[in-house]
């Protein structure tokens, strides 16, 4: 299902100073010229969300990786955490091989790809990419996390997996924010809508923290057996 990817803000040298109200609208711009020719992706990285109060199309200076557990530290301080910063970059082979090989620990190995072969060859096909799949990037480009996203009818059904070493850390809420931002200013929905094991709490609550509701909980088929699944959604 076919989507597209837009900037809404104008291309040039300018910073544009955005208010805490504009904040919902105004987080998305193309960010390319930052990156030194050695860490540019073979897909390039076209967008960047920043929670900061603005938004900057100059060249940025070159930061650098952060581990999750500073990551987490510095989440927990309000003046740094607005100014953290995500890149979404379309799904690439690298980045799918990658994803491919996380393992989670205890319960959650659920999410490991090698659970289930078909996901795992669906999820490693670029033909299922385009348009769908993005690698979440930090600020050195290395990757976090990723997101599906598939839009009918002005819903956009989400998909999403982080790093395993930046889970249980606190970050969730603000990786998938970042998700809700991107989703928001690419494709323009009127709801949000995700599915979640109904043995994972740990992330109901968070999807609860950031406004979704439970619409009805169902069987899926999936890693060799039936499971239970809560459907969650809330307006964009």
């Amino acid at each position: 299902m076919p989507i597209y990817s837009r900037n809404p803000l104008r291309r040039g040298r300018r910073t544009q100073h955005i208010e805490p109200h504009q904040l919902q609208e105004s987080c998305l711009q193309i960010r390319t010229p930052g990156f030194p020719l050695s860490k540019r992706l073979p897909s390039a990285v076209p967008y960047m969300l920043s929670m900061a109060g603005s938004v900057s199309t100059r060249p940025q200076p070159f930061l650098p990786s952060l581990p999750c557990l500073l990551l987490h530290r510095l989440s927990q301080d309000p003046k740094i955490a607005t100014t953290m910063q995500f890149e979404f970059a379309p799904m690439s082979l690298r980045h799918a091989e990658t994803v491919a090989g996380w393992h989670y620990p205890g319960i959650y190995s659920f999410y490991d790809l090698d659970q289930d072969p078909e996901d795992r060859v669906e999820f490693l096909d670029s033909k299922n990419w385009e348009n769908k799949y993005y690698a979440v990037l930090d600020r050195n480009a290395d990757l976090v996390g990723f997101f599906s996203f598939a839009v009918q009818h002005g819903v956009v059904e989400l998909g999403l997996g982080l790093r395993p070493d930046c889970t249980g850390k606190g970050l969730g809420a603000t990786f998938i924010e970042a998700g809700l931002q991107f989703a928001k200013l690419t494709f323009d929905p009127t709801t949000f809508r995700l599915s979640v094991a109904t043995f994972n709490q740990r992330a109901i609550r968070v999807y609860e923290q950031l406004g979704f509701a439970r619409e009805r909980v169902f069987q899926q088929k999936t890693n060799g057996g039936m499971y239970e699944f809560v459907q969650m959604a809330r307006p964009a």
